[in-house]
């Protein structure tokens, strides 16, 4: 039998992993976004235009700026012709 620290313990490493992996994921996904934005040669300005968000939205997606939605994250992504998809580990 588990002692319920012991249980509290491995689900906070599992919570610590997690939250690592989705850091790095994060960060891929905003170098994808600058990078394929940049690519196609358009101001900032015209890009977050396409994808009908602010400027300053577009700005802290490629910052990593927690206070951008998710919403803000997809439009942009739609707008610059990238898709998402779930693989399989």
């Amino acid at each position: 039998i588990m002692r319920p620290l012991h249980k509290d313990l491995i689900m906070k490493e599992n919570i610590e992993k997690m939250s690592v992996n989705l850091v790095l994921q994060h960060a891929q996904i905003e170098l994808l976004i600058r990078q394929h934005h940049k690519s196609f040669k358009i101001t900032a300005n015209a890009a977050a235009d396409t994808a009908r968000i602010l400027r300053v939205t577009l700005h802290g997606i490629e910052r990593s700026e927690p206070s951008v939605s998710m919403d803000g994250y997809l439009n942009v992504i739609r707008a610059l012709g990238l898709h998402l998809h779930q693989a399989q580990k």
